[in-house]
C-alpha cells in the first residue's frame, strides 16, 4: 500500500521543517556586536532574506549570545575588582603589620 509506505517513511525520516539559512551577519564578540546584529535583522526580514518567524528565532539566538557575553564581561570585571581588593589588602597588611597576612590568615 503506497499510503502506508509513505507514512512509514515519514516516521523513519521526517521532513525537515527548517532549512539552513545563508546570509551575512556581523561577528558577535561583544555585547555591542550583538546589538548591532540584532539591529540588522529587521532589514533582512524587509529584504525577504528571512521570514518573520526566522527573524524572531534569530533575534532570540542573538539576544542569548548578548546575555552570555555580558555575563562574561561582568565576571571578568568582578575578578579584576577582587584582584585589586586583594592587592590593597596585602598592601595594608604590609603597612600595618609588616607581613603579608596578619595572624597567619590565608587568602580565600
Amino acid at each position: 500500500d503506497p499510503e502506508a509506505r509513505r507514512l512509514c517513511f515519514e516516521r523513519l525520516a521526517p521532513r525537515r521543517r527548517d532549512a539552513p539559512l545563508t546570509f551575512d551577519l556581523p561577528d558577535i564578540a561583544t555585547p555591542e556586536d550583538a546589538i548591532e546584529a540584532a539591529n540588522a535583522i529587521p532589514a533582512l526580514i524587509a529584504d525577504g532574506v528571512l521570514a518573520p518567524r526566522e527573524g524572531a528565532v534569530l533575534h532570540s539566538v542573538v539576544e542569548q549570545r548578548r546575555i552570555v557575553l555580558r555575563a562574561q564581561e561582568l565576571e571578568a570585571r568582578r575578578a579584576a575588582e577582587d584582584a585589586r581588593y586583594a592587592e590593597k589588602r596585602r598592601a595594608m597588611a604590609q603597612a600595618l603589620f609588616g607581613e603579608e597576612e596578619p595572624f597567619g590568615r590565608e587568602e580565600r
